[in-house]
């Protein structure tokens, strides 16, 4: 047995992702499906669990459509509609799975073999399993969807107005929640690889990612704790960027104001805009790519060898003292 060590993961990850463009499109793509790990789960439960966002979440579903709307003279322009909002989420669909799978074998072709990664060869291969890497992303999603909706349901109304009782089991209620998502998003992680990788069917890639999840418990958690650190310092990093972007609009603003001159600020709101957008995209598919390769390159050492802890191992060592 060995002892991870982290920084070699994030090293090898970001040495892949560093030297290869092309992953950042696939990250950018793949993100649309949401991450590997807590990630997602955590931005999430933040977004939703804030008073009264749920249900204002829920109303925008309720949606009133005109009669008219599907009346006889609009059924060609509907149809036309749906045809084309169909084919356009087919696209997007087929780009993102594949783009996750190509991700997937890109990063186990290069933790394997050590060598570049046939990147044409990794598209075909991310492809080639699209309905099982769809099935198993779906069925993630809607089992953390759910994890969600009760979380953000044990903190629902006044938190001060509940018993001392109350506060603790929804605390542990929710901290079982959490534990639940990690093993859900860890194991997808894990079968996701095997699908890929291995070629299993979704049905043995999932009990193979459950048995590898099992046997790396603490593992899992750890690396899960590690990338979402990361992410906040991503988010900080994003908040500064989109500061340096109304530079340039409040300089048109004071060009504006001196020459009476509307457009200008306008102009200028509009470029920061769309500098942050681009820019916003871009760390998010490197980010993405990142910490996808990072959870393959864990998954890749567990098949071959038993990871220890490195909690455990700084346990051990401090009783041991």
């Amino acid at each position: 047995m060995s002892e991870p060590t982290y920084r070699d993961a994030l090293m090898r990850s970001w040495q892949l992702v560093s030297r290869h463009k092309l992953l950042w499109v696939w990250g950018l793509l793949a993100v649309l499906l949401g991450q590997f790990g807590l990630n997602n789960f955590v931005g999430n439960f933040v977004a939703l669990s804030h008073p009264g966002r749920l249900q204002r979440f829920l109303a925008a579903w309720d949606v009133t459509v005109p009669p008219q709307f599907w009346g006889a003279a609009a059924t060609p322009w509907l149809l036309w509609l749906l045809v084309v909002v169909g084919s356009v989420a087919a696209l997007t669909l087929l780009l993102s799975v594949g783009s996750e799978g190509a991700l997937i074998a890109a990063a186990g072709d290069w933790f394997k073999r050590r060598e570049q990664p046939d990147l044409t060869a990794s598209w075909g291969q991310g492809v080639r399993h699209f309905w099982r890497l769809l099935a198993l992303i779906l069925g993630t999603r809607l089992l953390l969807a759910v994890l969600l909706l009760i979380g953000v349901f044990f903190l629902a109304g006044d938190l001060s107005s509940r018993s001392g009782g109350a506060l603790l089991g929804s605390g542990l209620a929710l901290t079982i929640i959490f534990l639940l998502a990690l093993a859900i998003s860890a194991g997808s992680a894990y079968a996701a690889g095997f699908i890929v990788l291995d070629g299993l069917p979704l049905g043995r890639a999932v009990g193979a990612g459950a048995r590898l999840f099992g046997r790396h418990l603490l593992v899992s958690f750890e690396l899960s704790v590690v990338l979402l650190l990361l992410n906040f310092v991503v988010l900080g990093g994003l908040a500064i960027f989109a500061l340096l972007t109304l530079i340039p609009a409040f300089l048109l603003f004071l060009a504006g104001g001196s020459l009476a001159a509307t457009m200008l600020w306008l102009l200028g709101f509009l470029l920061a805009g769309v500098i942050f957008i681009l820019g916003a995209a871009l760390g998010g598919g490197i980010f993405n790519a990142f910490t996808t390769t990072a959870w393959i390159y864990l998954f890749s050492r567990m098949k071959s060898e038993r990871l220890v802890s490195r909690l455990w191992h700084w346990v051990e060592r401090w009783v041991k003292r």
